[in-house]
């Protein structure tokens, strides 16, 4: 498992350090110091998002290669496989946020337009959403291939868009995050993205299993 997790590790390296990629990057950190100055905190944002879909490489690369093919000849458990590209999407997650972090604190000292502490909460609530995001787009992935964002993106819209049309949602949900203490709050949400996270690995495995561990 950990050298299928390696392997995804060093795809991605390959893929970051594309002198394009290198490029986009300091274009927006020059966007972020020259034009949004103390609004920069979106570039961070995008670019975190940016790194998050890179994660459409590794399945794209596997399909090419025919590496779930392989995989069946090893006799290796699907759990494992699917495990080992999890890991590898929670440590995209970390780096895109570790990113945003040095970014927003070089623009601090050049702005000081935002607290050190209201800072990093923010990178808080990026490294937890963008987990959200990843754990909800793999089985999409899994499922549809690289078309899986694309499908997942429109499907996390039409929700978005029905929820809104709840009545009171808004206020129902912050009524409730201001009635937990500021632990119970990261508590709830490292719980709940915990529960997320093993669902969509379930879900992942059975979609996975169906359609490549079968071919045997």
């Amino acid at each position: 498992m950990f050298g299928l997790f390696l392997k995804d590790l060093f795809l991605l390296k390959k893929h970051w350090l594309k002198t394009k990629y290198i490029f986009i990057l300091f274009v927006f950190l020059l966007i972020a110091v020259l034009v949004l100055k103390e609004n920069s905190l979106i570039v961070s944002v995008f670019i975190a998002m940016l790194f998050l879909n890179s994660i459409q490489v590794l399945f794209a690369e596997d399909m090419k290669t025919g590496w779930p093919e392989f995989l069946n000849t090893t006799g290796l458990p699907v759990g494992k496989i699917v495990f080992a590209r999890f890991l590898a999407s929670i440590l995209i997650s970390l780096l895109s946020t570790a990113i945003s972090f040095v970014i927003n604190l070089l623009l601090y000292f050049f702005f000081d337009s935002w607290s050190f502490k209201e800072m990093s909460t923010i990178l808080l609530i990026i490294f937890l959403v963008s987990l959200l995001y990843l754990f909800i787009l793999l089985p999409f992935i899994y499922l549809f291939d690289t078309n899986g964002i694309t499908i997942a993106i429109i499907l996390l819209f039409i929700a978005a868009f029905l929820l809104s049309k709840v009545n009171n949602i808004t206020t129902n949900i912050a009524n409730f995050i201001n009635d937990l203490a500021t632990v119970n709050i990261v508590m709830v949400s490292f719980l709940g993205l915990l529960f997320i996270g093993c669902i969509s690995y379930g879900i992942s495995i059975i979609i996975y299993t169906n359609r490549f561990a079968k071919k045997l």
